[in-house]
This record gives structure tokens, C-alpha cells and sequence, in this order.
């Protein structure tokens, strides 16, 4: 049944990606083109999930479904509003949208309720589920050893996993860890995010140059008045 369902998903999937990217290429409004975009993007993502290949699904939300559309978003914001048509959502549109609404919602609250977030943070160990691994004791000992004591990390509260996390400290070469902790942490969360606000940043700066400038309409008491170079004159030598 688990695997019927996960092909069904993986059809559902598809077919968003191909449908959104066929609206990209129809769409005639720059903005439900960047939002077709955005789908595609993101259903592209899904479908590395479901292919098991999480690196290659965060990496495509990161950079193309993140940064990407970040510049899309700019580049729609810098457009004249002369070239946009006036945007108007169909009763249609507004019906979709609220149907993935409280579909976001549903997942949110079942996993809210289903989840457990001991079982979440537990890393595995060279590819081998918890399950294995007491499958393994109990079938190949008739008496499994005894728990083992508590090692250090559980003194350090999480202090040390939280810093590794955020700044990249190294405990690869912490022997009293355990090689689950040092082979389960994503290290330099914190200058990663350092690194996207000065990218946002620059983008706001860059916006805030490229906004169209108006010419001022006083200096002092007197007003100023902008003449092309045809109507300048030149004086009589």
C-alpha cells in the first residue's frame, strides 16, 4: 500500500512539474509566469525527494526555488508598470489557492501531532536504522547487553551539537561523542545565514539604484528647468 501510494504521489508530481512549466511558456502575465515558475521549481524539488536523493531537493530549493525567484521577484518589482497588465485573480485562481492553503495546513498539523522530535534528532549511524540495530542485539545475543552508560554529550546539554551547528566546530576528532553525532551534523548554519542577508541586502541596494529617478523641481528659490541638447544655445562669439 506504502508503495502504491508513492507512486501515485510521484504521477501527482509529475504532472504539476509538466503543467507548470507549460504555463510558464504560455502565460502571457510576468507575474503567473514567475508563479508557474515557482512551481516548477518546486515540484522539481519533490520529485528528488521521492527519488530519495535529498541533497540533490534541498539544493534545488536552496538555490534555483530560493535565490533564483528572488531575482525574478526584483526583476517583476524593477518592470515598468507600463509594461504589466493590470493583474486581476479569477474566482478560479482564488479557489486553488485556498485549496493549497489548508492542504499546507493539514501537513503541518499532522506532523505537529505525528512526529516526535527525539526521533527526528537521533542521527543514524552508517546507514543503519535503530530498528537493524536492535533487531541485530536481540536476535544475535540471548543476553543483550546492558544499556550503556551516559556519555558526555548527554552532560553537555546540547551545547555542543548547537555550536557545530551554527559555527562549523569541528568533532570529528571527538572520540567520546560517538560516530552517530559526529557523522549527523550540517556545520555553518549561522554563516550561511550571515551570507544570504548580505545577499539580501545587495539586492535592496540594487533595487533601491535602478528605482527611476525624478528630476528636482527647486534649488534655493529658484526652480531648475532640464533642456535637451537641441535647445541649448550656444553664445554668439
Amino acid at each position: 500500500m506504502q508503495e502504491f501510494l508513492r507512486v501515485v504521489l510521484f504521477y501527482v508530481v509529475a504532472l504539476a512539474t509538466v503543467g507548470s512549466a507549460v504555463g510558464v511558456a504560455v502565460s502571457r502575465d510576468i507575474v503567473r509566469a514567475a508563479f508557474f515558475l515557482l512551481s516548477t521549481l518546486l515540484a522539481t524539488a519533490g520529485l528528488f525527494f521521492l527519488a530519495d536523493a535529498m541533497f540533490l531537493g534541498v539544493i534545488q530549493i536552496l538555490v534555483y526555488a530560493g535565490g533564483t525567484m528572488v531575482l525574478i521577484v526584483f526583476g517583476v518589482m524593477l518592470t515598468s508598470p507600463r509594461l504589466q497588465p493590470l493583474l486581476t485573480i479569477r474566482p478560479m485562481e482564488r479557489t486553488f489557492a485556498l485549496a493549497v492553503c489548508f492542504s499546507l495546513l493539514a501537513v503541518l498539523i499532522w506532523g505537529t501531532f505525528h512526529l516526535h522530535t527525539r526521533q527526528l534528532a537521533r542521527p543514524r549511524s552508517l546507514g543503519v536504522s535503530p530498528k537493524d540495530q536492535s533487531a541485530k542485539i536481540t536476535i544475535g545475543d540471548e543476553n543483550p547487553p546492558a544499556t550503556p552508560p551516559p556519555s558526555k554529550q548527554d552532560d553537555l546539554g546540547g551545547t555542543m551539537l548547537l555550536a557545530s551547528a551554527l559555527v562549523g566546530l569541528r568533532l570529528d576528532d571527538r572520540e567520546d561523542l560517538g560516530p552517530a553525532v559526529r557523522h549527523g551534523i550540517i556545520p555553518y548554519v549561522l554563516v550561511f545565514e550571515i551570507v544570504s542577508f548580505h545577499l539580501l541586502v545587495a539586492l535592496i541596494a540594487a533595487a533601491y539604484l535602478a528605482r527611476p529617478r525624478r528630476p528636482t523641481t527647486a534649488i534655493g528659490q529658484g526652480k531648475l528647468h532640464l533642456h535637451s541638447p537641441s535647445q541649448m544655445e550656444t553664445p554668439n562669439s
